[in-house]
This record gives structure tokens, C-alpha cells and sequence, in this order.
């Protein structure tokens, strides 16, 4: 179980970089067309601007799911990881069982 262990939260932490990287590049496309967009487009409406950017917040969904849906070695459930934590054993949200490399 500690091999199946370790390589669950090897993905985990490869989603959770795909995450970070999917958010950098969005940020850095955001800020270029706000830029692009009001410096040729000086006249425009602000709708012109707000609602690609509100938009676009859903290309932050498919690696954010990605990572909340991961299969739980035990259950085959929703583990339910999130992003922001940096994780050294992880409970299963459909199961309740501890995925840990040390035990």
C-alpha cells in the first residue's frame, strides 16, 4: 500500500503544479489582452473587457476539477485535494480512509 500511497500523492502533486502553471499562464493572458485591448480599443465599452476576463475564469475549472475528482485507491471515490494545501497524507472525502506514505 505504500507504493499505491506514494503515487497517489505523486499525482496529486503534479495536479496541483498543472493548476498553479493553468492559473500563471491565465493571469499573464489576462493582463496582455486588458493591456492590448485598452490600449487600440480606447473608446470601448467596459463590457469589452470584462466579460472575456469573467469568461476565461472558466479555463481555471478544468484543472481545478481534475485535481478535486482524483481516485481514491480505496473507494475508487472523489478524494477531494484542493490546490492550496501542500499535502503529506491525504483522507479520502468519499471513504474517510488516510492515504500516508509512512504507515
Amino acid at each position: 500500500m505504500n507504493s499505491t500511497a506514494r503515487q497517489v500523492l505523486n499525482d496529486v502533486s503534479r495536479k496541483q503544479r498543472g493548476f498553479w502553471i493553468t492559473l500563471l499562464s491565465w493571469w499573464m493572458c489576462v493582463a496582455a489582452f486588458v493591456l492590448i485591448v485598452s490600449h487600440f480599443f480606447r473608446n470601448a465599452p467596459d463590457a469589452f473587457i470584462t466579460v472575456p476576463v469573467y469568461l476565461s475564469i472558466l479555463v481555471l475549472y478544468v484543472p481545478l476539477i481534475r485535481l478535486y475528482r482524483l481516485k481514491c485507491p480505496h473507494c475508487n471515490g472523489s478524494m477531494g485535494a484542493l490546490p492550496f494545501l501542500r499535502y503529506r497524507s491525504l483522507s479520502c472525502r468519499a471513504c474517510g480512509k488516510r492515504i500516508d506514505c509512512n504507515g
